[in-house]
């Protein structure tokens, strides 16, 4: 069992959440609102939109590259970035192959 410190002991639960719980029970039908049924959303309309957004986003892949490239280009090579401690842009190569 996992031993938790003495504060968690004074640590209630929220109304809220124990409400929420009721509403799980498929004996009850909830009308609280911002809890709609789940068969009621649009899946195929949602994917429908999502695939669209998709689409998009790669068909603007190259560009948006592009301008990352120009942008990094335009960096002063003594600037590190801030996820690799202190390699420079223009002396290391990126970790990764850009497909």
């Amino acid at each position: 069992m996992i031993e938790l410190s003495k504060r968690m002991s004074r640590v209630h639960t929220s109304p809220i959440r124990e409400m929420l719980k009721v509403t799980e029970r498929p004996d009850v039908l909830s009308f609280a609102g911002g809890l709609p049924a789940p068969e009621m959303f649009p899946v195929e309309a949602m994917a429908r939109a999502h695939a669209e957004v998709l689409a998009q986003f790669a068909a603007n892949l190259p560009r948006m590259r592009e301008l990352l490239a120009e942008t990094v280009k335009r960096l002063p090579a003594e600037q590190p970035t801030d996820c690799d401690c202190g390699r420079t842009y223009a002396d290391t190569p990126p970790p990764f192959e850009l497909p």
